[in-house]
């Protein structure tokens, strides 16, 4: 069985037709591939930002243990998790599979070398010259994804992990995808909205309609050039158009039946909730990703999984479904193919962390309830995102007992992880930014919006 997995930066779930979102023609290809496959509803990141969470995709390991918390701007070398810890890439290649990645992070401003490790080919998508003009597009991802893949997939079992930036922002994705999407900025008037149990107006997919930001007050904010909920869109319509183009290439290279498609992402995007863009809180737009898993051999066509899942979980899948053993696979997820077929429920919780390089957290979701546990300070909230999706409507001190056990579970939740080892999680902000240079430091000071 062949393995394509497809991990994007900065996809929110709730932006995608097949997870609801009411711009239906947004994400066509992907909605196919879930169609075809199987769609985890409650599906979260292990960790935030892009690199720990990554590394919980790569490892079937939390933070916890990976313990790769950290994403300065301009600290190489700092960024590494123990080479002991192996990755998918090694798995698969140590049991006889053709690997490849189309990848940039090694070239980011931190590069990791988590995802570099296992492959026979490590493709860099881009030139010197295109650097200037931002991430790489999915254009030039597909341009090294397809040759290698019409030279190789029929020779034997591949294993291939293509990372899409299309989604975060700066967005650079190509004229005949701009201007699709027209929201008058400034307005709710042109948008749709529910009343929630929290007793505000809910855009689906935006947040809470009083919360929305955007446009040129973001942009000096942040520095992240033009930002509106439209152009975010635009982003994710010419991604997935481009993941529907390798979809295409496998079926005309006569190998998609015999290759498991799995389409996830590294975390979400604020897009101006808690006057964030990007991904600095726990928050469920930075946390809430899609996982879509299309292996027509192990599951049935359209199934929803119900239950929690989360990123440790997709590498004890991924090997599960290709049938790969080996005595190196201790993980903290757990195979999702029970989940698939039915066979089990999923997770009781899921346990995230992560932050930004300010202000680190850890979060618990049981059910209906969330609490988000901050580090750095005595600070923890309480959410029931049944009624308040938005996390507008901190409960904490209308729900002490509520609290107590949460932070109780969460907090015995990290004990037995630790198993008596110091806990690794970055402590206090001023801790934290010690460990990076000043041009980090001077970037996080002109950016950060601390949340009221």
């Amino acid at each position: 069985m062949n393995v394509l997995f497809v991990v994007v930066d900065a996809l929110r779930a709730d932006r995608l037709g097949c997870y609801g979102y009411w711009r239906k023609d947004i994400s066509p290809r992907i909605d196919r591939i879930a169609a075809e496959g199987v769609r985890f509803r409650d599906f979260h990141a292990s960790a935030v930002a892009a690199g720990p969470g990554i590394s919980s995709l790569h490892t079937g390991l939390c933070a916890i243990h990976h313990r790769f918390y950290l994403t300065p701007a301009g600290a190489p070398n700092l960024i590494n998790f123990d080479d002991r810890i192996a990755t998918a890439a090694e798995f698969f290649l140590d049991h006889g599979y053709a690997t490849a990645a189309v990848d940039d992070t090694v070239a980011w401003e931190s590069p990791y070398k988590g995802t570099l490790r296992g492959y026979n080919a490590y493709l860099y998508p881009q030139t010197v010259e295109s650097q200037r003009q931002g991430p790489p597009t999915a254009d030039a991802v597909n341009a090294m994804a397809l040759p290698w893949l019409r030279e190789n997939a029929a020779r034997k079992p591949f294993f291939m992990y293509l990372h899409y930036r299309d989604p975060r922002a700066p967005y650079n994705h190509p004229q005949e995808f701009r201007n699709h999407y027209r929201h008058v900025m400034g307005t709710t008037d042109d948008l749709p909205k529910a009343a929630c149990k929290g007793g505000y107006e809910y855009v689906p997919g935006w947040g809470a309609a009083r919360d929305i930001k955007e446009g040129p007050e973001l942009r000096e904010r942040t520095g992240l050039g033009e930002l509106s909920h439209d152009l975010y869109d635009e982003a994710v319509r010419y991604m997935d158009s481009r993941v529907g183009q390798v979809v295409d290439a496998l079926g005309t290279l006569g190998v998609l039946g015999d290759t498991c498609v799995i389409v996830t992402a590294g975390h979400g995007a604020g897009l101006g909730h808690w006057n964030c863009w990007l991904h600095e809180y726990l928050d469920q737009p930075a946390v809430a990703v899609p996982l879509i898993i299309r292996c027509p051999k192990a599951a049935a066509a359209g199934k929803v999984a119900e239950g929690i899942a989360q990123h440790a979980d997709v590498l004890p899948t991924m090997l599960d479904l290709a049938g790969v053993t080996d005595p190196r696979a201790k993980f903290d997820g757990a195979s999702l193919l029970p989940q698939i077929q039915g066979k089990a429920a999923g997770r009781p919780y899921a346990f995230i962390e992560g932050g930004d390089n300010w202000r680190f957290a850890r979060a618990l979701i049981e059910s209906d309830w969330k609490i988000i546990k901050y580090t750095s300070t005595d600070k923890t909230q309480l959410y029931c995102l049944a009624d308040d999706p938005a996390e507008m409507i901190d409960l904490s001190e209308k729900e002490p007992q509520r609290l107590k056990e949460m932070e109780a579970k969460l907090d015995g939740i990290v004990k037995e992880m630790l198993r008596g080892q110091d806990d690794p999680i970055p402590r206090g902000g001023t801790a934290a930014a010690q460990t990076y240079p000043l041009r980090s430091l001077a970037f996080l000071l002109n950016t950060r919006q601390i949340r009221k």
